[in-house]
């Protein structure tokens, strides 16, 4: 029992500090063709066992997409993850770093958007006599295409439509 105004000493509140185990600097994504690719930059790292990359086709319900282990003795610390498994237009990710003691620390959340945007490529280029004309968007539609054909001072070249049979 403690008295007023009595001094008590070597009390343990139950509190322990210390250091945060991850320090975030940069989390982003690159939408490619046919894989998503994560990338993550940390300023340090202590006591950090393991990355999880976390996707979620809502923002709310995550899973894991992949694991990535801490590399020892490391003086950059910036990681990558490559996803070949998505097929919703868009998906979030955020990384989550779990400590040995199994304290976690949560990235920011981001996204890719595979909602195609329209954009077509033109191959080869610069071309002699046959273009081809390609696009993963799977809404462009080719029976009403019409372009211009400009020469390397911008000048219109050839004007022209295109039809899918060309």
């Amino acid at each position: 029992e403690v008295l007023d105004c009595e001094v008590v000493v070597n009390i343990d509140a139950g509190i322990i500090l210390k250091p945060l185990p991850v320090k975030w600097v940069a989390v982003y994504a690159e939408k490619h063709p046919n894989f998503n690719k994560v990338y993550w930059k940390i300023a340090h790292e202590q006591n950090v066992s393991h990355y999880l990359v976390l996707k979620s086709e809502n923002g709310k319900l995550w899973s894991v997409s992949d694991k990535i282990d801490v590399v020892v003795g490391q003086t950059k610390f910036t990681y990558e993850s490559t996803d070949f498994n998505f097929d919703l237009p868009k998906v979030y990710y955020k990384i989550q770093s779990v400590d040995f003691d199994g304290s976690i620390s949560n990235s920011n959340v981001i996204s890719v958007t595979r909602i195609d945007d329209g954009t077509f490529t033109i191959q080869p280029n610069p071309a002699n006599q046959q273009l081809v004309i390609s696009s993963t968007d799977q809404t462009l539609d080719f029976k009403n295409l019409a372009f211009d054909i400009v020469n390397n001072i911008g000048q219109i070249f050839y004007t022209g439509s295109l039809n899918k049979s060309n």
